[in-house]
């Protein structure tokens, strides 16, 4: 199957409608015994999912839809994998899709607003060993280096509040740095820490 894009989602569900891939009541009126059950309803459209950040060193914006329902659009996730790069090396890589789930659940929760500030991302592991020597409290084996974790910010929202947001989701390690103002989002095994 080829993959979706967000612009072509629109004209595929416009064609079924057209080529009459939704039941049409008038037509079935000609049908005994399945005429009486057709009843007239919308076709059930999911809702679709945005994600709104921003990479805080580049600038890097992404403000659109990541997936409806069972449709995944890899063209958007090609554009987040590149918002989260290792800014500094230019590097890319595919970021945990569930990373990325854990962020539209957290956006889903405080609004589209604001976007979500992206401070750390992806990190090679030069770049990992690199912070290791400047800060201490720098993981050896950081799900940054895996693609799996997210350092983040929310203008207008507190950390606490977006600490237990990201708690709610008991989705891998919770790192809060009220200090620092942000907070680390893992989807590593659950576990939380006050850095």
């Amino acid at each position: 199957m080829s993959s979706l894009t967000r612009r072509n989602v629109l004209k595929m569900t416009g064609s079924l409608a057209l080529a009459g891939a939704f039941p049409d009541p008038a037509a079935a009126a000609g049908h005994a015994g399945w005429a009486a059950k057709v009843e007239r309803t919308e076709p059930k459209i999911d809702t679709p999912e945005r994600l709104f950040i921003k990479n805080q060193r580049t600038g890097d914006v992404f403000n659109d839809i990541v997936k409806q329902g069972p449709l995944i659009f890899q063209d958007a996730y090609a554009e987040l994998d590149h918002l989260m790069r290792d800014w500094r090396r230019d590097e890319v890589i595919s970021m945990d899709r569930g990373l990325i789930d854990l962020l539209l659940a957290v956006q889903k929760e405080v609004g589209h607003k604001k976007p979500i500030t992206l401070i750390s991302g992806y990190r090679s592991k030069s770049t990992n060993e690199m912070l290791r020597r400047k800060i201490r409290k720098v993981a050896k084996n950081s799900y940054h280096i895996k693609g799996m974790a997210v350092d983040m910010r929310i203008e207008g929202v507190s950390t606490g509040a977006l600490r237990q947001i990201a708690l709610q989701e008991h989705v891998g390690g919770v790192g809060y740095y009220p200090s620092k103002g942000f907070v680390h989002v893992d989807t590593g095994p659950f576990r939380t820490w006050r850095g």
